[in-house]
């Protein structure tokens, strides 16, 4: 763990206000907190709600950010060789593929101490805080090169919102995940949909997604944040532990009368091109107007290592692992993610009980499967008859 937090300054930064400017501050030492808790004492019934109590208080608690640390690890022994290893990242200095980096290194280099072998990783080129340095030294050609281009983009545009449910009586909230499998039958047929239209499966999916938006929303003019890792075709920030991750803002016209093949066109357009705009979250700064509530998060199992819906063990050095599953904690009003799994794609819905009820978010997954099964059999189909064919209900 020592050797981790050494090799990356985001897991020893803390950020501190100089002058009224937030700014990063890199610890120089190199160790870090692990905190060893061992539950063996308590009735062998209690263990594993104790773990999940602790868990939730470790992970629900404040954090300093001027204070610090950003990253903390426990280690909880439940039983002889059963024990949990609970990693927190904040987000400030973490994002998804962070996590998988941390992980992927730790095991890593937990393998070669078992082994007797000294610890190798890979060279770090940069560092986290050499990233945000590049990020404030170019504003000024960004705004140059890309700020028009977003303000004629964004001309006209309309805040997006989800409508609420009418949710009575809620005595606080907690946060609620639902998962919706399309199958890999489905998902092979989406596949060649993809392939015959020259896009990727990706924007395939999230054409689709945008459809019943378009439907629960009841918008033709729908803007989506389309989260990217903010690392493509930047090989030296694959290994970095940061928060790089970017939202794209998408503004897609989902007009009735075009089929869907002209709207994946229109889609795969307005991902290029913010592509070649990105602009790295400035623009619901610069135009308060492309703030959106709907968010598209795509995780490929081959780029992004084990995901959250892959709960099989694997082993790492000698020791077999498995998830630690913990439910409850999503904070997000709707945030769908989409994973591109061995056995089909797996949509996995985490929204808060005091914004949607759960029947909602079943419609909202079964609307996306009657969308995603027509138009593998008919991609010109019109826009205007998928959304008839939609369920309603949603957001009543």
């Amino acid at each position: 763990m020592d050797f981790v937090v050494r090799r990356h300054e985001s897991l020893r930064t803390r950020v501190v206000v100089i002058d009224g400017t937030p700014k990063q501050q890199v610890e120089a030492g190199g160790n870090s907190t692990l905190e060893i808790v061992d539950l063996t004492q308590l009735p062998t019934e209690s263990i594993g709600r104790e773990a999940r109590r602790l868990a939730r208080e470790f992970i629900g608690q404040t954090v300093d950010l001027s204070a610090g640390p950003l990253f903390e690890a426990k280690l909880w022994k439940l039983a002889g060789d059963d024990y949990i290893l609970l990693l927190a990242l904040h987000h400030m200095v973490g994002d998804d593929i962070s996590n998988n980096v941390l992980s992927q290194e730790i095991w890593t280099l937990y393998a070669q101490a078992t082994n007797g072998s000294s610890f190798v990783l890979p060279s770090m080129c940069v560092q986290f805080g050499d990233y945000a340095m590049w990020q404030e030294q170019t504003l000024a050609r960004w705004r140059v090169d890309h700020e028009g281009f977003w303000r004629a983009k964004m001309s006209g545009a309309r805040r997006t919102d989800l409508p609420a449910d009418n949710v009575a009586g809620t005595n606080g909230w907690h946060g609620c995940t639902q998962y919706f499998a399309l199958g890999g039958s489905l998902t092979v047929k989406l596949q060649g949909i993809a392939e015959s239209l020259g896009a990727s499966l990706p924007i395939i999916v999230l054409t689709t997604y945008a459809v019943v938006l378009s439907h629960w929303c009841d918008r033709e003019d729908l803007i989506i944040a389309f989260v990217s890792n903010g690392r493509k075709g930047r090989p030296e920030l694959e290994k970095m532990i940061g928060f790089l991750a970017t939202f794209l803002h998408l503004r897609i016209e989902v007009t009735r009368g075009d089929s869907f093949v002209d709207l994946v066109r229109r889609v795969r357009g307005e991902v290029r091109a913010a592509f070649e705009h990105r602009d790295f979250d400035r623009v619901p700064i610069m135009l308060p107007q492309c703030t959106t509530e709907l968010y598209f998060n795509w995780l490929s199992s081959t780029s992004r290592g084990r995901s959250s819906v892959d709960q099989s063990a694997i082993s790492r050095g000698g020791i077999r692992l498995r998830p630690f599953t913990m439910r409850g904690l999503e904070p997000t009003k709707f945030s769908p993610f989409f994973y591109h799994t061995s056995t089909g794609i797996i949509m996995a819905v985490h929204y808060r009980s005091d914004f949607l009820l759960p029947v909602t978010i079943e419609r909202f997954g079964t609307n996306l499967r009657t969308v995603a099964e027509t138009v593998v059999e008919c991609p010109i189909t019109q826009i205007g008859s998928l959304l008839a064919s939609l369920s309603k209900g949603l957001g009543s």
